[in-house]
């Protein structure tokens, strides 16, 4: 059984904390990080960001909007029409009749699709 390290999210007094620390007693990175148990690529990531924006950019940037331009534009959606609803399932239907002239089925999607032969056939063997 492994012992896995529950989720802890710092606050930014926490943060900055370390980061004075490692920044006054000249502590090495690796040091600071088994100290406080973070991990190391956090601590670079926060001291890359205390740098550039001082104790503001320590603020946790969870549930903010990162930018203009992110993400689809409200009102975007466009629900499919009636005819683009059946020409897409008249597709289906004409993939689904020639797979079964080949002699096989699919059950599954993705990656989880198996092939079904009809015939009991190879499929190396199937020359059509």
């Amino acid at each position: 059984m492994t012992n896995k390290k529950l989720f802890h999210l710092y606050s930014d007094d926490e943060k900055f904390s370390i980061v004075q620390d490692h920044i006054n007693n000249r502590l090495s990175i690796r040091a600071c990080a088994t100290k406080y148990k973070v991990a190391v690529t956090s601590i670079v990531m926060w001291l890359r960001s205390y740098r550039l924006h001082g104790k503001e950019g320590l603020k946790s940037q969870i549930g903010r909007k990162r930018g203009s331009g992110k993400g689809r534009p409200l009102g975007t959606f466009k629900p499919k029409t009636t005819i683009e609803e059946l020409e897409k399932e008249n597709i289906k239907l004409q993939i689904e009749i020639e797979r079964l002239k080949k002699g096989y089925l699919v059950k599954g999607v993705g990656a989880k699709k198996v092939f079904i032969s009809i015939n009991n056939k190879n499929f190396k063997s199937l020359n059509d």
